[in-house]
């Protein structure tokens, strides 16, 4: 290798090296405001499950878990960092130990705890079935041979499983509820099976058009969730927390807000989700053009880099240049990306 292309490939390192640091602390995330004295943990939950997770308009990451979690960690003297990702992934990513804790609405089962750990129940919910507003369905027993939307792990999917063989019904299954209410509404599915207080908060705010039938189904406690190898001091911090804003009225108050008369319509137009939707866009197209430089200067750099190993004299680096750049063409990039971020970590407990 000759003296330009010694300089250049130190030139080369460096500048990843740099960009690299830019690209991590421009990583968005979302944190509450720390206290540096405090112990910080990282909780793993979703922003598509009103009322009891969810983003406003502002972008802002709100619910009855949130707030019931944040109270807990201003009562608790804890510091929170939110993983944000569906909820089968938060299921896995809490497996392989990703995260300090899970809150997502979590019902407490028996096949659960052979995973996790929980807390005391936090909220208790049942599940039902909604049909279309225009739907002739008015009972469980008229969804005979239709087709049933459920989202993956969750209780609603449990129970339509089980009753699929008496009442004669498909069950299809969505990573996320706003696909899954998509395909009522558009008229691919029959019938949705979720938990009552989002069907209630979705149907009182207007943001879905459906229709409840039937009764409430199979009351499950919900509860925090900690790998059976994690952090248990922080599981009783909740515990305690929880207890005290029970006892202050704190929890009663938060309660209320998502369930009560405060909740409010919502307005479901274009006009209207883009206006409130707006920040949201705007914070989000802030990232995606910064996460685009920075991926455009990385691979312009590394791809010369590795084009003038691959045309090198050296053996030894044209060999590692051929190796990455088949590994990368063979490989698919997201079975690349779920191994390093849940296979390593089981194999070496190194966590990301």
């Amino acid at each position: 290798m000759n003296k330009i292309t010694r300089h250049f490939c130190h030139f080369t390192l460096t500048l990843l090296a740099l960009l690299s640091v830019l690209g991590l602390h421009f990583r968005p995330e979302i944190t509450l405001a720390q206290d540096q004295e405090q112990p910080t943990y990282s909780i793993i939950t979703a922003t598509d499950y009103a009322p009891f997770e969810f983003t406003d308009n502002t972008g802002k990451l709100i619910g009855i878990d949130i707030e019931i979690l944040e109270a807990i960690a201003e009562d608790q003297n804890f510091n929170i960092e939110y993983e944000l990702m569906p909820f089968s992934s938060g299921l896995q990513a809490l497996e392989s130990q990703q995260a300090d804790g899970m809150i997502g609405a979590m019902g407490i089962t028996e096949e659960r705890k052979e995973s996790f750990d929980f807390s005391d129940p936090y909220f208790q919910v049942g599940s039902m079935f909604a049909v279309k507003e225009s739907s002739d369905i008015q009972e469980i027993e008229d969804l005979k041979g239709h087709t049933i939307a459920t989202k993956i792990g969750s209780q609603g999917h449990d129970i339509a499983n089980r009753l699929q063989e008496d009442y004669q019904f498909e069950v299809v299954t969505f990573e996320d509820s706003v696909n899954m209410y998509q395909d009522v509404i558009s008229g691919n599915s029959t019938a949705v099976i979720e938990d009552y207080p989002v069907m209630a908060y979705a149907t009182k705010t207007g943001t879905i058009d459906l229709r409840l039938i039937g009764e409430e189904m199979e009351l499950l406690d919900l509860g925090f969730a900690i790998n059976k190898e994690g952090d248990h001091e922080l599981l009783d911090r909740f515990n305690a927390g929880l207890t005290n804003i029970k006892e202050s009225g704190i929890y009663d108050q938060i309660i209320e807000r998502y369930t009560g008369d405060q909740v409010q319509e919502i307005d479901t137009s274009f006009v209207g989700q883009f206006l409130d939707n707006f920040p949201a866009l705007m914070k989000g197209l802030g990232s995606t053009l910064l996460i685009t430089i920075i991926s455009l200067l990385v691979a312009f750099i590394l791809g010369t880099l590795l084009g003038l190993m691959k045309a090198s004299h050296n053996r030894f680096l044209a060999a590692i240049a051929t190796f990455y750049i088949d590994i990368m063409r063979g490989l698919p990039l997201l079975v690349l990306a779920f191994f390093i971020y849940f296979g390593l970590p089981q194999m070496t407990g190194v966590q990301f």
